[in-house]
């Protein structure tokens, strides 16, 4: 009783654990190790007729005693089973564990290999250490550095980006050392332009001659200076003329200097941004005339050409002005007619009678009235020319002398007349006298003037002062002139 009790035990013992004879036994050279580890198995298994191991790793064997590499960083559990060919089929198996750490520091990886970025934008990067399996190894600290046109790197990985836009190779750099190994890994970081800000036109002051044109072209920035290439504009060109939209200028006919008349308007996404361009249209005809003061068409056919309205204070158009300007690269001559119906000779404030006033804005800045600039003065009564300049009668106001009380001299020469209908002026006076209180025009220079027309009656009384565009613009030199 007792022996088949103990039999009837083993053999519910075997199949359970295996279903054979005996369950299969094998040993490992290795348990636990660095990748690449390598494991030899012994296989001790008895009355098997087969085999086959699962390595745990996904892979597999026949073999009676294989070897088997590991690479990747894990726990495996590996199994064999032993195969008895009965009918029915009879296996059996057994397992034990296998350990493999992360090999020896190989290379590091950052997150990012490359980034984009807008100025001062964040970015967090982090590292990662490998053995030659692309095991991640732990543990290890990890040393930021940034390259300094790039931006900045905290100790954390916290990257800032610079202002100045660019593609920047190994902007962001970390190192990690194990043991006596250090390796090391870059990141390339783009810095884009950021939002709109700004935008120029080029040439920012342009000469145009009545007719002609001129090209004009537009850069677009950040609030660092950075190009912002791609955004198209919207241009404008007010009075001056007009302007297509590629930035090609065409002139009006109205001779002037216009700050900032050229406008650029860029629009990115919510940002808008304008830019300006100033443009002098000059009048600059050749030629040489007597000073008769008769301003006779066929002795002026060479000059260039303008008609004005001389407006008064309440902005209606009372006079009209034909002005004619030449050069004969020497001499400056204007000549002057105006539909007045009387030529008045005096006048109780204007003992000269009627009479242009021209100012100068000597250095072509466009503020007029300034010491030391430039008047002309003809009239129809005596003397019939003076050659004037604003010199200052105290320290807040400026009043008009004769260039002969500075110490210079009056240089040029004027005549009025009355000839059909018409009240003349004719004046002539250097391009460049070499007297600091005249204009001076050099080849290729400019200089704008105003034209106020002082009104006198036959009777002594005062008929108005009329200037062109008006009051509103008195300061301004409305009419530009060019030398040769």
């Amino acid at each position: 009783m007792k022996t088949y009790l103990i039999v009837a035990i083993l053999l519910a013992s075997t199949s359970l654990v295996t279903g054979c004879a005996r369950p299969p036994e094998f040993t490992l050279s290795e348990s636990t190790g660095q990748a690449p580890l390598t494991v030899h198995f012994t296989n001790l298994s008895e009355h098997a007729e087969a085999y086959r191991w699962n390595f745990g790793d996904g892979t597999e064997s026949t073999e009676q005693a294989p070897s088997h590499i590991y690479t990747k960083a894990g726990t495996y559990t590996v199994t064999l089973t032993a195969i008895e060919q009965a009918e029915p089929l009879e296996t059996s198996e057994v397992t034990q564990i296998v350990t493999v750490e992360p090999g020896p520091l190989s290379r590091l990886v950052l997150d990012t290999m490359q980034v984009t970025l807008t100025p001062r934008e964040d970015h967090a990067f982090s590292a990662e250490a490998l053995d030659q399996f692309d095991n991640p190894i732990s543990g290890l600290s990890f040393t930021f550095r940034s390259l300094k046109q790039a931006g900045q790197v905290d100790s954390q990985g916290i990257f800032t980006a610079g202002t100045k836009a660019g593609i920047y190779t190994d902007a962001v750099m970390v190192e990690a050392t194990q043991d006596t190994i250090t390796k090391n890994a870059s990141s390339k970081v783009t810095v884009k332009p950021g939002p709109l800000d700004h935008v120029t036109v080029s040439p920012s002051n342009a000469k145009v001659f009545v007719g002609q044109q001129h090209p004009f072209q537009t850069r677009s920035y950040d609030s660092f200076g950075n190009d912002i290439e791609g955004i198209e504009v919207a241009w404008e060109a007010d009075a001056a003329g007009s302007i297509d939209a590629h930035g090609l200028f065409t002139a009006g006919s109205v001779s002037a200097r216009y700050p900032d008349v050229i406008k650029a308007t860029a629009i990115e996404d919510h940002h808008q941004a304008v830019g300006t361009a100033s443009i002098d249209i000059p009048l600059s005809g050749f030629g040489t005339a007597t000073m008769d003061g008769v301003v006779n068409p066929a002795e002026w056919s060479g000059a260039a050409l303008r008609t004005i309205d001389m407006i008064g204070p309440n902005s209606t158009p009372v006079f009209t002005v034909t002005l004619r300007v030449m050069n004969d690269k020497t001499n400056l001559y204007l000549g002057i007619t105006i539909n007045d119906d009387e030529f008045s000779t005096t006048a109780k404030w204007l003992p000269r009678g009627d009479s242009f006033r021209i100012d100068f804005d000597n250095d072509h800045d466009g503020v007029m009235f300034e010491h030391g600039e430039d008047a002309l003065i003809v009239s129809a009564g005596s003397p019939q020319f003076r050659d004037m300049f604003l010199s200052p009668a105290n320290n807040s106001t400026k009043r008009l002398s004769s260039d002969g009380e500075g110490g210079g001299s009056e240089d040029g020469v004027a005549v009025a007349s009355r000839s059909e209908r018409l009240n003349h002026f004719e004046i002539q006076h250097p391009l460049s006298s070499g007297d600091s209180r005249d204009f001076s025009l050099q080849p290729g220079s400019m200089v704008g003037f105003r034209l106020e027309y002082n009104d006198a009656q036959a009777d002594g009384s005062v008929g108005g002062t009329f200037s062109y565009p008006g009051f509103r613009t008195k300061n301004v030199a409305d009419i530009v002139i060019a030398a040769p």
